[in-house]
């Protein structure tokens, strides 16, 4: 791979051709807790962000993004190991998945009501049928996109189909740093 100018940012860009206008962060439980702390933190460098079976902070004045940054929070129904109620974890409480989507819809300035009229889509392999709801909160600042996927009957770590990291990959995918 070609290196890149020695103004291009991370290390990563300095050995290797990165689209800086295309940096995304894929987590799950503690890395989609690990992707909200970047996203707050260094809004200026990622697009979008996945988080499945996570949280951002409890005190969501902790989250100061110098733009938006697009989220995609993907919850099971049934994960006893981060709760969708919130909770603690190793003595740090983190918000609900309600709290956590609302502070994002915020953040980016999106409209507060979802678009909930998308088609549920199987995405979990143990769940009969297609189980996963989709809200999607489209018109944010920037272009950013805020949505919910909520996967009925799934844990902390579900059986996940062959559509869901394509899926996945679309909604980053359509994210770009203007």
């Amino acid at each position: 791979m070609a290196r890149t100018s020695s103004t291009s940012s991370g290390r990563v860009a300095e050995t290797y051709t990165v689209d800086t206008k295309r940096v995304y962060l894929v987590g799950h439980s503690n890395g989609a807790f690990m992707s909200y702390r970047m996203a707050c933190d260094h809004a200026d460098a990622i697009a979008g962000i996945a988080a499945l079976n996570g949280a951002m902070w409890s005190d969501p004045s902790k989250c100061q993004p110098s733009r938006p940054v697009s989220v995609l929070h993907i919850r099971g129904t049934t994960d006893q190991t981060i709760l969708n109620a919130g909770g603690v974890i190793t003595g740090i409480a983190y918000p609900s998945t309600t709290a956590t989507v609302a502070d994002w819809v915020g953040l980016n300035g999106c409209p507060t009501s979802p678009d909930t009229s998308a088609a549920p889509v199987d995405l979990e392999s143990s769940v009969p049928g297609a189980e996963t709801t989709i809200s999607r909160y489209p018109d944010c600042r920037g272009g950013s996109k805020v949505e919910l996927w909520t996967i009925k009957d799934a844990g902390h770590i579900p059986a996940f189909t062959d559509a869901f990291a394509p899926d996945v990959f679309d909604f980053l995918l359509a994210q770009s740093l203007t």
